[in-house]
C-alpha cells in the first residue's frame, strides 16, 4: 500500500459558495500529479476532484496554441509564440508557456529542435507543416553542413 500526503490551501476566501482548494502533494512515487483541483460542492461539505491542475490548463490552452502552428510558415521559439498569442486568448506567461510546450512535446503533439541556449533557443513546429517551411523556414545553419 502506498501512501501520500496531502496539503491543502484554500485559493479563493472561504464565505464564497464555490470555493475551490489547490493542494501540493508529497509522495515518493513519480506519478503523483504536482497539483490538483478540487472544488467545494454547492453544500459546502465535500470536495469534488477536477482533476491535475497542469493537465486542465493545457488542455484550455492547446487550441490557441494548435492555431498558431497551423498556420506558422517556420519553426517558432517561445517569444515568437507569444507575439502570435491570439487576441481572444488569455496570453500565457513564459513559464506556463513552458510547461504547455513541454507537455505537447511529451505528448508528441510538437517537434522541438535548438540547444534551448540563447543563441539556439528551442524552435516547436507540427510536423503537418513541415512541407510548408522551405529552407527559410527551417533556418538551415550552413555549419551544420
Amino acid at each position: 500500500m502506498s501512501t501520500s500526503c496531502w496539503r491543502c490551501t484554500s485559493t479563493r476566501a472561504a464565505s464564497r459558495p464555490t470555493a475551490a482548494a489547490g493542494s501540493r502533494p508529497v509522495s515518493r512515487h513519480a506519478d503523483t500529479p504536482r497539483h490538483i483541483v478540487l472544488e467545494l460542492n454547492a453544500a459546502g461539505t465535500d470536495y469534488l476532484g477536477r482533476g491535475d491542475y497542469d493537465e486542465r490548463s493545457f488542455g484550455d490552452s492547446w487550441q490557441s496554441l494548435e492555431r498558431i502552428f497551423a498556420h506558422a510558415c517556420r519553426k517558432l521559439t517561445r517569444r515568437d509564440l507569444l507575439d502570435e498569442w491570439p487576441d481572444d486568448s488569455p496570453r500565457p506567461s513564459e513559464m506556463t508557456l513552458g510547461r504547455w510546450l513541454a507537455h505537447a512535446l511529451e505528448h508528441g503533439q510538437i517537434q522541438r529542435d535548438g540547444a534551448g541556449t540563447k543563441s539556439k533557443p528551442y524552435r516547436y513546429w507540427i510536423k503537418e507543416r513541415e512541407k510548408y517551411f522551405g529552407l527559410r523556414g527551417l533556418e538551415l545553419d550552413l555549419e551544420d553542413w
